[in-house]
């Protein structure tokens, strides 16, 4: 009898932990010697078109049937994704036999009180393995949870990168009007909010323009906001993220918290300058004043009347430097507009950080190796190691 990978995940969302899957498994249907299938509780977003072997779970009691069978078997790994904390998930390992499950967190970890601990270490205790997607991830899972490190096996992200070969021309001098832009899920945590605030304080440069791409709770609160500066623009979802990131002279990463950060690896294989926060993994992607610009948050965040569906504030974020947790802050506008001009007026340098940051990319953020490193761990639990 076969081997099987079965991974739990939700597809209807747009986000690192559906791309990193993605592409993970186009790869590994074509390379891995195990046969993978994949189980959700939702539809697919029409933006990744049919997934291998992918079955939703709602409103089919077959489906589930098939799902709870693997979960059972010595046959089947069950990979979850980003759903430790998940009371449906406690549920299921509660009631129902499981024989090799892994539980990878993603990002979750940060969204969830501390006081639930119960439920993560419930979880925990239940799976063979937990994944981190950085040290950060590591870090978190346990000084704020209390979970062994020994259990702890940190995997970074790795990703497709397109065959069209990366701009070299970004910050050229001659070029009219300089593109600064923001990518991401607009929500709480990700500090777009932050983006139009730079915005506004740049207003005068007639020369830069902002531009904010994506889709999320806030978007129509961030609309308001902005729609008096003029040098702003808002492109909603984008198809293609890399063409998006290529097209600019500089992206700019102002998130509250950030697990690892995909969109900083897509700017590193674009050769687009990158300005980020000092916060969580990013720095585990780019090295301050070598392969980017990142910059400590110091502001205290304030985001009241939030919209229904928006992301609440950690309660922690992870200190870099130190790996400590802390209170969660967000990065000075005006620092960020003090950082973004400077980088326009030096591009030689900037040049030089966009290809060290694309020399790692490349090397190291890949699929095959982020593939590589989970078969391992596969033939780890299977005993084939």
């Amino acid at each position: 009898m076969g081997k099987y990978i079965i991974h739990q995940i939700n597809l209807s969302n747009i986000g690192g932990v559906q791309k990193t899957y993605i592409d993970y498994i186009k790869y590994a249907v074509h390379h891995s010697k195990y046969s993978h299938k994949a189980y959700g509780f939702s539809k697919i977003d029409p933006e990744y078109g049919s997934v291998d072997s992918y079955k939703s779970m709602s409103g089919s009691f077959t489906t589930k049937i098939v799902f709870l069978k693997h979960l059972y078997s010595e046959n089947s790994i069950v990979h979850f994704y980003n759903n430790i904390g998940s009371k449906k998930l406690e549920y299921i390992l509660k009631y129902l036999p499981s024989r090799k499950v892994i539980v990878h967190e993603r990002g979750r970890a940060w969204n969830v009180k501390s006081i639930e601990k119960n439920i993560y270490n419930f979880i925990v205790d239940k799976a063979t393995l937990v994944l981190a997607n950085s040290d950060a991830c590591k870090i978190l899972l346990q000084k704020k949870f209390g979970i062994d490190s020994k259990k702890i096996i940190r995997i970074h992200n790795g990703i497709y990168f397109p065959e069209a070969k990366p701009r070299n021309d970004h910050l050229m001098e001659g070029s009219k009007e300089k593109k600064i832009g923001f990518i991401g899920r607009l929500d709480n945590h990700k500090g777009a909010n932050i983006f139009i605030k730079t915005a506004e304080i740049l207003k005068r440069h007639k020369d830069i323009k902002f531009i904010v791409a994506g889709d999320g709770p806030l978007f129509y609160q961030l609309l308001q906001t902005g729609r008096e500066i003029k040098n702003l623009e808002f492109v909603g979802r984008v198809s293609d993220p890399f063409k998006f990131i290529s097209d600019l002279d500089i992206l700019v990463v102002p998130s509250i918290r950030e697990p690892l950060g995909n969109v900083c690896i897509e700017a590193g294989f674009c050769k687009t300058p990158v300005i980020a926060s000092m916060i969580d993994g990013i720095p585990e992607i780019i090295e301050d004043g070598v392969s980017g610009k990142l910059i400590a948050p110091t502001k205290k965040v304030n985001h009241d009347n939030l919209p229904v569906g928006a992301t609440p504030l950690p309660e922690y974020v992870v200190q870099p430097q130190t790996g400590e947790l802390v209170e969660p802050l967000e990065i000075d506008p005006e620092e960020l507009a003090d950082v973004i001009l400077e980088t326009l007026a030096n591009p030689e340098r900037a040049r030089t950080f966009s290809d060290n940051l694309h020399g790692k990319v490349i090397r190291y953020f890949t699929v095959e190796r982020y593939a590589s490193e989970l078969e391992l761990i596969y033939d780890r639990v299977f005993g084939d190691a």
